[in-house]
């Protein structure tokens, strides 16, 4: 789970980034199946749900598949962001350039807090996905109840998904045209709201 909160930056707001992963104990000698990234600097983030039924008896591993994968999103997304020259879904059509030689397969969330603005891009593939919660007064009890801050949600994805417990996937053999597949949202975001 990667927990970004809200804050006002020098320029606008700006993403505080939280996050811990921990492998199945199986699975943890190799890292897992699931990798994550994310940027201070440039307001970037990106998850990747290593697909266990990928694995193939042991012989393919998914982790890596996952952590290739964001290793590329990210160093475009840095790369774009020094020159000035795109946002998170260029960075998904230049790391998607190369192919790759692994095997596995991953569902994925790509966001960048846009430069200077409120707006908040998101890339979701399959069963990954993405709330954002804002803190709201509400009453408890009826009319005259308690209010009490508690947080509502503004914007929940939706899971793509081709039958049960069969995500949509980048693969090897889709990568370079998997940039299509994405569901791509963009929402306004306040100060305090919290993305899950």
């Amino acid at each position: 789970m990667l927990v970004l909160f809200l804050a006002p930056g020098a320029a606008g707001l700006h993403i505080v980034f939280g996050s811990h992963n921990i492998p199945h104990p199986a699975k943890a000698a190799t890292g897992g199946e699931d990798a994550f990234f994310f940027d201070d600097a440039i307001g970037t983030f990106g998850i990747a749900d290593g697909v266990g039924g990928s694995a193939k008896g042991g012989k393919v591993d998914p982790g890596e598949f996952s952590r290739e994968v964001l290793q590329r999103c990210h160093m475009a997304s840095h790369h774009l962001a020094t020159s000035k020259s795109g946002g998170i879904d260029d960075a998904l059509e230049m790391a998607s350039d190369a192919p790759i030689a692994l095997g596995g397969s991953t569902t994925m969330l790509l966001g960048q807090l846009e430069d200077g603005t409120n707006k908040l891009r998101l890339l979701n593939l399959g069963d990954s996905g993405a709330m954002v919660l804002r803190p709201s007064m509400r009453e408890f009890g009826g009319p005259g109840g308690p209010k009490v801050l508690f947080p509502r949600c503004v914007l929940r994805s939706q899971y793509q998904e081709h039958g049960f417990n069969w995500p949509f996937a980048a693969r090897a053999s889709n990568f370079g045209s998997i940039s299509g597949d994405f569901d791509k949202v963009t929402t306004d975001i306040k100060e305090g709201d919290v993305l899950i």
